[in-house]
């Protein structure tokens, strides 16, 4: 809808001048009565300029019966004596007398005839100006606008000091104005205006005379003719058309304060919703363009809340949601959305509807968003605006981490590209799938969609970001010369990004993964001589020392291990230096350095280097017949191991690390070996912990249980100790030592341990009721983990025990409280045995359902 609309056609001004050949109607002084009475064609109203089309023309009388003729009038007046032997004057008065008669009847025809005799006669008499007057009228009412327009201006041209002036004047004002010649009619409303003796006919040749000057570009003069019209404010008929076109002219010539003070004045003195509604969204459009935003948000707002103005709403509803979202403030953004969908033009609605889509995405409301983006493309697909709305999806898409982010992506991109096969969204939107793929660690899949992107169509900011994420995926997954193509183009085009040193790091570790380490140790020696305060130099120099260790050059090794610690003293590679520069000196036979830079290694990282240092520490000492301190080492090893060549911590960390991944059998071997039975106080107690658990995953609970006693008899934080307790009492539970195994759970419940611990306690202290029939002090036991305790491995287990106790003691209505509780809340859940290695449990799944 266009900002600045015509005059609304509602806007009919009093009587308007409807087609002078329907409603004409006289405007003249009172004239002296003659025989007939006038007081029938007098009106005191003016008649209204307005276009006459098309333009009227004299027709004949038609005789026809199906066409009412005139009557004639009782008693009828008689034709005028006009003999030769009449005198003058009295034959020219016969003839008005009897014009006058038949105009009166409205016998137009006949009275222009006599009229015409009457002037022939007497072409300049008192009563000449009326009889011109009326020979016009009678013709305009017979569609003879041109005899009309004659007589119309003899009155003008030869009777311009006659009272009627003003009504000729007027006359041809119209006429004129009906035939577009504003500029002549300009000039006799102004006539019309000046010479008018009534207040209204002043009013209307005043409004015509101001739309005359409009319609011929005048705007200065036209605005000084609506302003001077519009400060008659007591019954002025035209006052809100002058103050709506005076607003119109000021806001076409950008004086936006002028325009919108005329739009509120406007407003104030109207009572149609309809002008309200367009003084108001002006004024607020033109608030918006100087800046007055606040101002611009009040008018916008009082034209939406209107009742009326139907047609306005739109445009207040659009570029409301406009200036809120220039804002940020996507929640007035949906609410001015959501008070109606007004009829809007198709390249106004989708915007509208992106502005929408993209504010709840700002809200986080992706949800929301799609579904305006999807009635977007439904309702506008050729638009511009549905190829963002699409894009915009997908980003709204990614946020609720769909699953199907490259099919959409795929989808789109088949739905854009006969569109546009150049546009940026198509990129944009392939680089949605790449990340999707590379946050799912998918590298391969990520590396062929970051390679699918064409670098200069996505935004400068961006493009870094995706060479650098295409080599790192390809590294990831082992396309290393893809990776290093991706990674040199990253180098070549940003050589001052920040990541720079990190893509030179990568990149060298892809050279080393082909084996070319002239390119790698080029790449890393670039790290160091050009970022040597970077994070990638801690890894330049250890890649290095690994290099040349691969190559045998141990001396280089050492110097660049060396390097790396004093340089990264903090470095998590520390203890890997110290290990190699004591492997490098064992080999040039330092045998002291090596056994020191060894030791350190030991000391810095026990669990990985012990063994490995160990060994060789032996060795460096033993080549420096170094008897004490070789003894040293190998009594500590045999603390450990049964054999001198297996430090015992890597049974340790073999056994824990078993465990964790499920394999008890094994875990629970070396664990064995790694302990002492018969001096379990000099086992570390947390080979007791992993060798319990791993006894009671393979059924050997006497076993398991020895061991939980052992580490029970340390001193440990109380949480371990109750999660210990809890797993000993699981393992008497096996051997249906109830009574042990309630003891074990309340030993464990009075530590207080940690939510979790606490809640694994009570379902292993309900279950034991549960297996001794006593259901009522399951429930009971189970209250707290049941009601108190949400954990997600904890809660849903208690639920199906508890409403499994209460159908014993058929408390029917609480026990399927409590299922579909689980059903609703842990959709997902599917239990597991209390006891490990065994399937028996007295909530098993087949009683569960």
């Amino acid at each position: 809808m266009s900002i600045i609309k015509t005059l609304p056609t509602v806007f009919t001004l009093v009587a308007a001048f409807n087609l002078l050949t329907a409603h004409c109607q006289e405007i003249e002084p009172l004239i002296p009565s003659t025989n007939t009475s006038e007081a029938t064609t007098n009106n005191p109203s003016a008649p209204r300029a307005e276009p006459i089309n098309p333009i009227p023309k004299a027709e004949p009388i038609q005789i026809d019966k199906t066409v009412p003729r005139a009557e004639p009038v009782n008693p009828p007046l008689k034709p005028p004596k006009i003999g030769k032997n009449i005198p003058q004057e009295e034959k020219a008065k016969n003839l008005l007398d009897y014009a006058n008669y038949v105009y009166s009847q409205k016998q137009w025809q006949l009275a222009s005839s006599y009229y015409q005799k009457y002037l022939e006669a007497q072409p300049s008499s008192n009563e000449s100006a009326a009889a011109w007057y009326r020979l016009g009228e009678s013709l305009l009412k017979q569609k003879d606008v041109p005899g009309a327009e004659e007589a119309y201006l003899k009155i003008i041209g030869d009777f311009g000091s006659s009272e009627y002036l003003n009504a000729a004047s007027y006359r041809i004002g119209s006429i004129y104005y009906s035939n577009n010649q504003y500029k002549e009619a300009s000039t006799f409303f102004n006539t019309a205006k000046k010479t008018a003796a009534k207040k209204d006919i002043q009013l209307s040749a005043a409004y015509y005379h101001a739309r005359c000057l409009r319609e011929t570009k005048d705007n200065k003069s036209a605005l000084a003719a609506y302003e001077e019209l519009s400060s008659i404010r007591d019954e002025n008929p035209y006052l809100e058309a002058a103050l709506l076109t005076i607003a119109r002219i000021y806001a076409e010539t950008e004086n936006n304060e002028k325009s919108i003070e005329a739009f509120i004045s406007l407003n104030e003195i109207t009572n149609r919703e309809d002008i309200k509604a367009e003084s108001l969204v002006k004024s607020g459009l033109m608030s918006s363009s100087i800046g007055k935003e606040t101002q611009a948000k009040e008018y916008l707002n009082k034209a939406l809340n209107l009742q009326g103005g139907d047609e306005w709403k739109p445009d207040a509803q659009f570029h409301l949601i406009k200036i809120y979202y220039s804002e940020k403030d996507y929640e007035q953004v949906i609410s001015t959305y959501s008070k109606g969908a007004y009829p809007m033009s198709e390249t106004i609605r989708p915007k509208m509807l992106l502005i929408v889509g993209n504010s709840f995405r700002q809200l986080q409301r992706h949800r929301d968003a799609v579904s305006v983006y999807i009635m977007l493309r439904e309702h506008y697909p050729a638009s511009k605006e549905a190829s963002e709305s699409e894009y915009r999806k997908l980003l709204s898409l990614f946020n609720l981490r769909s699953k199907s982010i490259p099919k959409y992506v795929d989808n789109f991109v088949e739905w854009q590209t006969p569109r546009d096969s150049n546009h940026k969204n198509i990129d944009m939107a392939l680089l949605l799938k790449a990340e999707h793929y590379f946050n799912k660690k998918q590298y391969a899949e990520s590396g062929n969609s970051y390679n699918e992107i064409r670098i200069s169509n996505i935004p400068k900011d961006l493009r870094g970001s995706t060479l650098y994420k295409r080599g790192w995926a390809h590294t990831e997954s082992k396309n290393y010369r893809k990776s290093i193509t991706a990674f040199s183009d990253f180098i070549s085009t940003y050589p001052e990004e920040l990541r720079v040193p990190n893509a030179l790091a990568k990149r060298a570790l892809n050279y080393r993964s082909i084996e070319d380490y002239t390119s790698a140790l080029q790449d890393l020696n670039l790290i160091i001589t050009n970022h040597p305060d970077s994070e990638s130099a801690e890894l330049a120099y250890q890649q290095i020392a690994l290099i040349n260790g691969q190559q045998q050059d141990y001396t280089g090794m050492i110097k660049n291990y060396q390097n790396l610690i004093e340089k990264f003293p903090d470095s998590s590679a520390k203890s890997e230096a110290y290990f190699w520069i004591g492997w490098g000196q064992f080999e040039l036979k330092n045998f002291k350095e090596s056994s020191t830079a060894l030791r350190k290694a030991r000391e810095l990282n026990k669990a990985i280097y012990n063994d490995r240092a160990t060994l060789r520490i032996i060795l460096a000492e033993y080549s420096q017949q170094k008897v004490d301190a070789v003894h040293k080492e190998v009594e500590i090893l045999s603390q450990r191991i049964h054999k001198i060549s297996i430090p015992p911590q890597i049974y340790l960390w073999l056994g824990i690390n078993l465990s964790d991944n499920g394999n008890y059998q094994e875990s629970s071997t070396y664990l064995s070996i790694a302990s002492n039975p018969q001096e379990p106080e000099t086992t570390q107690a947390i080979i007791w912990k992993y060798l319990g658990q791993a006894h009671l995953f393979t059924g050997k609970y006497k076993e398991a249980i020895k061991a939980f006693d052992f580490y029970l008899e340390t001193n440990q934080p109380s949480n371990n100790r109750a999660r210990v307790l809890h797993d000993k009492s699981v393992a008497l539970l096996a051997l249906k030592k109830f009574k042990e195994a309630e003891t074990a759970v309340e030993n464990g419940l009075t530590l207080q341990p940690k939510s979790r611990t606490y809640g694994m306690l009570c379902l292993l202290w309900g279950e034991l009721a549960l297996q001794q029939g006593e259901y009522e002090k399951a429930i009971q036991r189970l209250i707290k983990p049941t009601y108190a305790i949400e954990d997600e491995k904890v809660t849903p287990t208690a639920l199906l025990k508890s409403a499994f106790a209460h159908e014993k003691i058929n408390q029917k209505e609480k026990a399927a409280e409590l299922r579909n509780k689980l059903k609703t809340k842990y959709p997902k859940f599917k239990p597991k045995t209390i006891i490990p290695s065994t399937s028996e449990s007295t909530v098993s799944d087949s009683k569960l359902d």
